[in-house]
């Protein structure tokens, strides 16, 4: 019997590398005084991003659920970002993702940065203009603006140095 630590990244891996290894996985106990959550991947773009829209379109195919559980289950990458990809085969009816499904899906117990009112921001002031890139109702390099632009007065507004922020 043995322990190995290890992130998500190598859950599919495993079973192609070593075939007779019979493993689980398991989340570490939950303390008080540490955030262990598995977590899946991310993707940003800088604001200084030389070509902001074939860098979009490129973050556009990246994330779709065919390119992150192709990342994920082909190349060890980080968990797939998308929610969709697991409640769906080749991960919905693996065993090994029983005990991670629902701490990854239900996003309550995610990280954030040690920022003052982060998730506002995050959800309020930069996601709605990345939300209209998304949708195609506006160019990459506008929504990159937009988001900038409005953490930059969301910052400002709670007094925080604009400089600082982006």
């Amino acid at each position: 019997m043995a322990m190995w630590e290890q992130g998500t990244w190598d859950i599919p891996l495993i079973p192609g590398q070593a075939p007779d290894l019979k493993f689980g996985v398991f989340l570490w106990p939950k303390q008080a005084n540490q955030g262990h959550v598995p977590l899946a991947g991310s993707s940003a773009m800088s604001k200084a991003a030389k070509e902001p829209d074939a860098a979009w379109e490129f973050m556009k195919w990246w994330n779709t659920p065919e390119s992150q559980v192709g990342w994920y289950l082909n190349a060890g990458g980080n968990a797939p970002s998308r929610k969709s990809a697991y409640g769906q085969p080749p991960i919905s009816d693996n065993p090994i993702w029983k005990p991670l499904l629902n701490a990854i899906t239900t996003g309550g117990g995610n990280p954030r940065p040690m920022f003052d009112r982060y998730t506002e921001l995050a959800e309020t002031a930069i996601t709605p203009a990345w939300m209209k890139a998304f949708r195609g109702e506006v160019p990459a390099k506008e929504a990159l603006d937009e988001s900038t632009r409005a953490a930059t007065a969301f910052w400002q507004g709670i007094g925080g140095n604009a400089t600082k922020a982006l």
